[in-house]
């Protein structure tokens, strides 16, 4: 044969191996298995208690989904899902509304529509949380003035009519992001004519994570069903109690920045 013959064919040759090789190694990287874990080691949960975990994989991920369930009374399962370039490890984390066992699934997907799953169980009791008894309010600006000036400076009406709001923030499950929901708003009745200034909450005490923050509002409500927010501070006071874990006292005391309110809570730890 002759040399540019020969040289022709062992060009070629090469070319068709490489074009070979490439074009397996594209088809092995596409149909490459996802191999999914999580670095969470605690699976006994306390009502309401965030843990924080990544979600690991062997390749870049561009969707990863969490679903729970059982999740609540109303809503047998809960799925929340984040589509982006996430790459191989993926903040997330979890937190309960309800207690049991719950199986937690995360399915994932990569650029090349490979998917991939890992599922693991919990359990979520009533450990690390408390429950508010009752709610007394010591001082708020206007205490005892007249707030509902049609009626006389001794009649007992132009005092304010007031009513406690406690609202339930906890995390739910999130994926990338860190957002809060409300799940649950507790309102008292109308105290009439500022009343004992307390609610008594006795058999329908409100159960909180010990470090689950909540919001606080204090209205004055009128006839017509308007409500005035007294706290001057603020819409409301943003409060937890995780400062006390470690010494657990049954009675905290809240203020607001500008010292113009002051509440009292009366708690139990489970």
């Amino acid at each position: 044969m002759k040399l540019p013959n020969l040289l022709f064919l062992c060009l070629f040759s090469s070319f068709f191996l490489m074009i070979s090789c490439s074009s397996g190694a594209g088809t092995e990287e596409k149909d490459k298995p996802i191999n999914l874990s999580v670095d969470l080691n605690q699976f006994s949960l306390g009502l309401y208690e965030k843990v924080d975990f990544n979600i690991i994989s062997n390749v870049d991920l561009i969707q990863a989904c969490i679903q729970v369930e059982p999740w609540s009374p109303t809503s047998e399962v809960h799925k929340r899902c984040m589509n982006n370039d996430l790459g191989r490890s993926v903040p997330a984390s979890i937190s309960m509304s309800t207690t049991g066992s719950k199986t937690v699934t995360i399915t994932v997907q990569d650029m090349n529509g490979n998917v991939g799953e890992h599922q693991f169980n919990i359990q979520v009791g009533l450990e690390k949380t408390l429950r508010i008894k009752k709610i007394s309010l010591t001082k708020y600006q206007g205490m005892g003035e007249t707030l509902d000036p049609e009626f006389s400076s001794d009649d007992p009406n132009r005092l304010a009519d007031l009513a406690f709001l406690i609202e339930k923030r906890f995390s739910g499950i999130n994926i990338d992001e860190n957002n809060l929901s409300n799940i649950g708003d507790f309102f008292s009745e109308t105290l009439s004519n500022e009343g004992e200034m307390s609610w008594d909450l006795t058999g329908n005490e409100i159960i909180l994570g010990d470090k689950m923050s909540f919001f606080f509002s204090l209205y004055d409500i009128d006839d017509n069903g308007a409500m005035e927010n007294l706290i001057e501070s603020a819409p409301y006071l943003i409060l937890d109690f995780s400062s006390y874990i470690e010494t657990r006292p049954t009675q905290v005391t809240f203020q607001d920045e500008l010292d113009t309110i002051t509440v009292v809570f009366d708690i139990e730890w489970n």
